[in-house]
């Protein structure tokens, strides 16, 4: 096995949109199983405040009963959700 510093290996990143995730807790179908193989992988699932926030909007006004769903897919996987950048 070669010799790897593993302190500078990076882990991939994958920004889930909010289409993607309202898709997947709206109906089993090509999005849920997306999220069902990223949450296997090695990947780091990541997402904004903004997009979490939107997320949630889009649920309770169009799919109010997937929101348990979503919280507790968010509080028992690794997603990661970023700041939102601010503009100067």
């Amino acid at each position: 096995m070669p010799n790897v510093d593993l302190h500078i290996m990076k882990t991939t990143r994958v920004f889930v949109d909010t289409n993607v995730w309202f898709s997947a807790f709206y109906k089993e179908g090509t999005c849920s199983r997306i999220l069902r193989q990223l949450n296997k992988s090695s990947y780091e699932v990541v997402i904004s405040e903004l997009v979490l926030e939107e997320i949630i909007r889009t649920i309770q006004k169009k799919a109010p009963s997937a929101l348990p769903f979503i919280v507790e897919y968010l509080n028992t996987t690794k997603v990661i959700v970023v700041k939102n950048s601010e503009k100067k």
